[in-house]
């Protein structure tokens, strides 16, 4: 017979896999860098994906978040993530739907990875 999780532990493991954004944000800057360590022209597209891999801690709960059972809940947190981008900078609206429209096709291909992905949480 199974028992079913803590609720606080629960509470927990969904705080952990929140998606969220550092406060040094500065778009200009963010594309200055990017044209500077690219050799192709920088679409908002990568502008987008910089600033949710590399400002926000989205490296460190993807997996843990696909690991979710809740499709809902791991769009959700992505849908969020897109739209605080877009409230960044408004150019980049378009950007994260198509971006968000991607995510939720390789819903079940990321899901199917996070399975062979080793999460040691530190829920502490």
């Amino acid at each position: 017979m199974k028992t079913k999780p803590s609720t606080n532990f629960d509470k927990n493991l969904k705080e952990f896999r929140l998606i969220k954004f550092f406060s040094d944000i500065d778009i200009q800057k963010i594309k200055k860098s990017l044209k500077k360590s690219s050799i192709h022209p920088v679409t908002e597209q990568d502008l987008v994906y910089s600033i949710l891999h590399e400002y926000s801690n989205y490296d460190k709960v993807v997996w843990s978040l696909y690991s979710c059972d809740d499709s809902q809940f791991v769009h959700g947190q992505i849908k969020q993530a897109l739209i605080a981008i877009s409230n960044i900078d408004s150019s980049l609206t378009w950007a994260c739907m198509e971006i968000l429209e991607r995510y939720k096709s390789q819903f079940m291909i990321r899901k199917k990875k996070s399975s062979y992905i080793n999460n040691s949480l530190n829920l502490n």
